[in-house]
C-alpha cells in the first residue's frame, strides 16, 4: 500500500460488482472525515473528467472511509475538478438503531448541532450523520436502497 495524498476537487471512479462504473469527488474535510458527492453518471465503459463536470449528484454528499478506498486500490483517482461555492450539507442524528418513532433527533450543517427532538417534514430527506463503508455505499449506489431510511 503506497501514501495517498487526496486534495479536494478529487475524482475518484467507484467500480461496482455488476461491471458498472460509479464516479465521486471529494468535496470537504469534515469531523467524520471525507465529505464526497456521487455523480448520477453510472456507465459501463470509462467516463471522460469533462463529462463530469455537468453531472448531478445521485444522492447528497455523504462522508465515507476515502483514503483506504484510494490507498488499497478498491477505488481509483482519475482527475480533479475544483470545488466551487461549496457549503456544507446538513445531516441528521438519532441513538436509533432500528425502525421506529425517536424523539432525540439532531440536526448537524458542520458547524453547529441543535436538537430538535421530533423530525419535522423539511428534516425527512437530509442525509444520516456517519460516515459510510465502502461495501454500502457501493450497495446503495448499483440498488438506490438507503439503509438509514429504514429507521423512520
Amino acid at each position: 500500500m503506497s501514501q495517498v495524498t487526496l486534495k479536494v476537487g478529487d475524482l475518484f471512479e467507484i467500480p461496482l460488482r455488476d461491471g458498472r462504473r460509479a464516479y465521486g469527488q471529494y468535496l470537504h474535510w469534515g469531523k467524520l472525515g471525507y465529505l464526497i458527492r456521487v455523480f448520477d453518471a453510472i456507465s459501463t465503459e470509462e467516463m471522460r473528467v469533462e463529462l463530469l463536470k455537468t453531472a448531478s449528484q445521485l444522492f447528497p454528499p455523504v462522508y465515507v472511509g476515502l483514503r483506504p478506498a484510494i490507498r488499497s486500490g478498491r477505488w481509483r483517482l482519475i482527475g480533479n475538478i475544483p470545488v466551487q461555492g461549496f457549503v456544507h450539507p446538513v445531516f441528521r442524528s438519532t441513538n436509533g438503531l432500528e425502525p421506529g418513532t425517536y424523539h432525540d433527533w439532531h440536526i448537524w450543517d458542520g458547524d453547529t448541532e441543535v436538537f430538535v427532538g421530533e423530525l419535522q417534514p423539511e428534516h425527512l430527506e437530509l442525509e444520516f450523520e456517519c460516515s459510510w463503508g465502502t461495501d454500502l455505499l457501493e450497495q446503495r449506489i448499483m440498488t438506490g436502497e438507503d439503509w438509514h431510511r429504514r429507521l423512520l
